[in-house]
């Protein structure tokens, strides 16, 4: 029943279509209604990432946050864009340069979205149930080699495997992968047991630096 809706909406004009001069008042109200459902549990998350408007591209376009974290475009070009969802569910309405449009994504899922005004701009958001503040590890071993699987709400950065002596010292980088858009990296080691590991994910887009627990490595 829910997807016979959609396909009935879809074929309809949207709402700011039909209605110009309340296109505004539509996109404050939709956003409300989106941003209202509950979050994940454990209190409410830190705000989420940036996307800047350049000439004809949201920077970045795929962004990955957890439930209940709050987006925020801005323009940042001469020209007016939007932010639209491809299913009706969010519209920031006209941005003109300088303009922000906030949205809080309460639930875990895929929205594509794309600019009314340029159609060939377009985004992704990934939502996912996992805490925004920490980066989950997890090892498995075979065959002497020990893969490090981390996964964060978080999306096209290089997670960092930083590694330390067992009694002591600093740790440094190792290793790097890039985030996929379900916050996700592996990294694979050989020996050199003895030692204790961890994973970084650096600030980027307006979010701060993440650290992982820190994992011994045995024999």
């Amino acid at each position: 029943m829910m997807s016979e809706t959609r396909g009935a909406r879809r074929a309809e004009k949207p709402f700011h279509a039909r209605h110009p001069l309340l296109a505004p008042l539509a996109a404050t109200l939709a956003a409300l209604s989106f941003g209202a459902a509950p979050a994940a549990a454990g209190g409410p998350a830190p705000a989420g990432p940036s996307s800047a408007i350049h000439d004809r591209v949201y920077a970045p376009s795929a962004i990955t946050v957890a439930a209940g974290q709050t987006i925020t475009w801005r323009n940042e070009t001469l020209g007016p864009h939007t932010v639209t969802s491809t299913t009706e569910l969010f519209n920031s309405g006209r941005l003109d340069p300088a303009g922000v449009y906030s949205l809080r994504f309460a639930n875990p899922g895929t929205f594509d979205y794309y600019c009314t005004v340029h159609p060939t701009m377009k985004g992704v958001v990934t939502v996912l149930a996992i805490p925004a503040e920490r980066v989950l590890v997890h090892l498995a071993r075979r065959h002497g080699r020990t893969t490090v699987s981390a996964q964060v709400a978080r999306a096209g950065v290089k997670a960092l495997l930083q590694a330390a002596p067992e009694h002591g010292g600093a740790f440094k980088t190792i290793s790097r992968a890039m985030l996929s858009t379900q916050g996700s990296a592996s990294f694979t080691l050989g020996g050199g047991t003895g030692r204790r590991i961890r994973v970084l994910v650096p600030a980027a887009y307006g979010e701060p630096r993440l650290l992982s627990r820190t994992l011994a490595l045995h024999g």
